[in-house]
């Protein structure tokens, strides 16, 4: 009743959606997903030559603290568009339709799909957390989670409420994401524990600074097999 009286409205087209998200088929179709060849560790498109590939350049030199990335999205001005209204504007509303985009990338890569994950949101500050009243990657695991019937924890803290990383350079984030992120204590002291099989859930992969840095500290945590990391869009 109440969507026949106040239907979806599309958040990129305005016209009415006619599904359960607020974007209309059209639009969501729109959005340019990541497609193979993809480097198999941190799922940066590969150029068509490259195909046979195992690494992208950047990543055969890099410490490979997590097992591998995907996304769902690769960048366009409309799916940073809605990703900004979701972080800044509290358009939560847009976090089913996203959550339903993560889920077909989780069960169609050929690396995500094989495993019974637990989703790990990527912690925001208390102050941060505070000022905006909620944390999308929490928003957008929960979802994810009911979605397809996987588990959500909480290990991990963000210490400090510095300098956003938008505001750094790659070398900067990379110093940065290393002192900030840290095991809760409880789960560093044993009290709580992790499943085997960790998956890292956040809005948007940029350099992968803050996804390795949590990984590190996933790793330190007994029993841990495998860390993995999911995000709505790739920048």
């Amino acid at each position: 009743m109440l969507d026949w009286i106040f239907p979806r409205i599309c958040s990129l087209c305005g016209e009415p959606s006619g599904t359960e998200y607020s974007l209309c088929p059209a639009c969501m179709d729109a959005l340019p997903r990541l497609e193979a060849p993809l480097c198999l560790h941190c799922g940066a498109p590969l150029p068509g030559s490259s195909a046979q590939a195992e690494m992208c350049a950047e990543c055969a030199g890099t410490e490979r603290s997590f097992d591998f990335a995907r996304s769902a999205l690769s960048r366009s001005e409309e799916a940073r568009r809605l990703i900004i209204d979701l972080k800044y504007h509290g358009r939560n509303h847009l976090v089913p339709a996203f959550a339903g985009l993560m889920a077909d990338t989780l069960q169609t890569d050929p690396l995500l799909r094989t495993t019974a994950w637990t989703l790990v949101p990527i912690p925001m500050t208390s102050g941060r957390l505070h000022r905006r009243g909620y944390n999308q990657s929490v928003l957008l695991a929960h979802a994810l989670g009911e979605r397809l019937g996987f588990g959500t924890v909480e290990p991990l803290v963000h210490l400090r409420d510095t300098v956003s990383q938008t505001a750094l350079l790659k070398h900067e984030r990379a110093r940065h994401a290393n002192t900030v992120y840290r095991l809760s204590q409880a789960y560093a002291s044993g009290r709580k524990t992790v499943p085997s099989d960790l998956l890292l859930i956040d809005d948007v992969f940029t350099t992968g600074a803050t996804a390795r840095a949590c990984a590190r500290q996933l790793r330190r945590l007994p029993h841990v097999r495998s860390v993995a990391v999911l995000t709505l869009m790739r920048a």
